[in-house]
């Protein structure tokens, strides 16, 4: 996932997510008016009991580490930063408001 990859990147570099989720809150707005434009369900509507984007995110980004590892790259997994990543997503849930319930 691009978005998944990037936060972890920007995670990595400031501590924070906010510049991602201000690409990503632009980016479902403009999926919402379409879905809007051909009388679709919202996304909550389709998923009225939230969704899993908080373990989405993660996934890309252990995907795109295993990837690493696989193709004989060096792998970031050593350096504790995908470890306190994962800890901030699962603890804090900082997707959860991007859409809206």
């Amino acid at each position: 996932s691009y978005y998944g990859v990037k936060a972890y990147q920007e995670f990595v570099s400031t501590g924070q997510i906010n510049s991602t989720k201000k690409l990503m809150t632009n980016f479902l707005s403009g999926y919402e008016n379409i879905l809007n434009q051909l009388h679709l369900p919202t996304i909550s509507e389709m998923y009225p009991l939230g969704t899993t984007l908080d373990i989405q995110m993660l996934l890309a980004v252990w995907l795109d580490e295993a990837e690493k590892v696989q193709e004989n790259l060096t792998p970031e997994l050593g350096s504790g930063d995908i470890i306190q990543y994962t800890y901030f997503v699962l603890n804090d849930h900082p997707f959860s408001d991007l859409i809206n319930y």
